[in-house]
């Protein structure tokens, strides 16, 4: 069965537009959610956060629209793992290599579950899930169901219609 499995994490839950404060509010100020973070100002954790949500809401909204072709969707969860991208370059970045790093993830790790979702036989059979540690998680409907989730879809299409 074809397979599509793309890379979200759990930050979703912290968009720039919907932390954790705002549980009920989760939307997306176009055309500038990419580039914003909380309150207009740019800071990269908010920013990061909403490329997973929008990523998370793609993957559902795929899966929804090619489930009837047999073609699974999925999202994989790395976990934080050890890359350049969590250097701040900041002051504190010495002692988060001495005290963080040795309990994260190597790449190896975070890879994990997206290798799981494109070849476990087990994880073919389900489609338009968030996975971490090779098991799906829980998506609540206010991400399976959300308001902007069609307009999102509609957005990306009009963006890469020039490559079609």
């Amino acid at each position: 069965m074809p397979s599509v499995c793309g890379v979200a994490i759990s930050l979703y839950k912290f968009c720039a537009s919907c932390g954790p404060s705002e549980p009920a509010s989760i939307n997306f100020h176009f055309p500038d959610f990419f580039l914003q973070g909380r309150k207009g100002g740019f800071w990269r954790i908010p920013v990061y956060s909403n490329t997973k949500l929008a990523l998370t809401l793609f993957t559902v909204n795929l899966a929804n629209r090619v489930k009837e072709k047999g073609i699974v969707v999925n999202a994989a969860d790395p976990g934080i793992v050890s890359t350049d991208i969590i250097t701040m370059h900041m002051w504190f970045d010495p002692l988060t290599d001495i005290l963080f790093r040795p309990f994260i993830r190597t790449p190896r790790q975070g890879a994990a579950t997206a290798v799981h979702l494109l070849l476990d036989e087990d994880a073919g059979k389900r489609t338009g899930t968030l996975n971490a540690s090779c098991r799906p998680k829980h998506l609540s409907g206010k991400y399976t169901r959300h308001v902007q989730m069609q307009e999102l879809w509609n957005r990306t299409e009009k963006i890469v219609e020039k490559w079609l």
